[in-house]
């Protein structure tokens, strides 16, 4: 599975214009995977705000593949009663506006 690198061109020209922080640079977050889901699926309170966030580069969220694998995983539980194509429109909504980071194995 690959993520893209950065963020969406509207997300870099939200936070060049000022939108969100006062600064134009994002600051990086690290979500719970249950932020992220209650931010895709439920998208109310606290967590909605996080993913308006998210959209206008005031946060770039940090995901690894053990994060990814994770969220697409857990879109997939039937509690949800999501297509798969459904699936896929939540993840493309958050994974361009996602940082890829590395996380090395322990020695």
């Amino acid at each position: 599975m690959s993520l893209a690198p950065g963020r969406p061109k509207q997300a870099r020209t939200a936070a060049r214009e000022g939108e969100g922080l006062s600064s134009n640079t994002p600051v990086r977050v690290v979500l719970d995977t249950n932020v992220v889901l209650s931010a895709l699926v439920f998208g109310g309170g606290a967590a909605g705000r996080v993913r308006r966030a998210w959209q206008q580069g005031a946060i770039l969220p940090l995901a690894s593949i053990a994060t990814v694998q994770e969220l697409v995983r857990v879109l997939a539980y039937p509690k949800f009663r999501l297509a798969q194509v459904e699936q896929g429109e939540l993840l493309a909504d958050s994974l361009p506006y996602a940082e890829t980071v590395r996380i090395p194995r322990p020695p």
